[in-house]
C-alpha cells in the first residue's frame, strides 16, 4: 500500500479553521474560565462552626446546621430562627447556616476575651 509522505498532505485549509464550530468552542471556553475566576473572587465567607472542637456547651443538640434553605428547616430564613430539640438557633443567612443561640453567646465571650488579652511584651 502506497501511502504518501506527510509532506505532501494538504494542510493549508483546516475545515475547522474559523469555522462556526470553532467560534462557538472558543466562546464556550472563554465562559468557562470566565465562571471559574467568578467562583474564585466570590468564595463564601468562612463558617461560623468553626473553632467549636474546645466548646464546653452540652451536645444533646447539634451545635449548628449547615446548608439549611436545602433542607427541611428552610422555614428559619424567613423567621430568622427555629427551635429544635427544646433550643433556639438563628439563622446566618451569610453562610446559610443555623447555629445554636448559647453557642453564638460561647463565641461572643471567646471573641472578647482575646481581644483583652493583653500582648506580651517584646524585648
Amino acid at each position: 500500500m502506497n501511502l504518501p509522505d506527510k509532506d505532501h498532505y494538504d494542510t493549508s485549509h483546516d475545515p475547522y479553521e474559523g469555522s462556526e464550530l470553532q467560534r462557538d468552542t472558543e466562546r464556550a471556553i472563554d465562559r468557562a474560565d470566565q465562571m471559574r475566576d467568578e467562583r474564585r473572587d466570590n468564595a463564601p465567607p468562612p463558617s461560623g462552626l468553626s473553632g467549636l472542637s474546645e466548646c464546653p456547651l452540652h451536645q444533646r443538640t447539634p451545635y449548628g446546621m449547615a446548608n439549611v434553605s436545602m433542607s427541611q428547616l428552610s422555614i428559619a430564613r424567613h423567621y430568622g430562627g427555629i427551635t429544635y430539640s427544646g433550643d433556639s438557633y438563628t439563622y446566618l443567612p451569610k453562610t446559610d447556616e443555623l447555629i445554636r443561640n448559647d453557642v453564638l453567646k460561647w463565641q461572643s465571650n471567646q471573641a472578647k476575651k482575646s481581644a483583652k488579652r493583653p500582648e506580651p511584651p517584646t524585648l
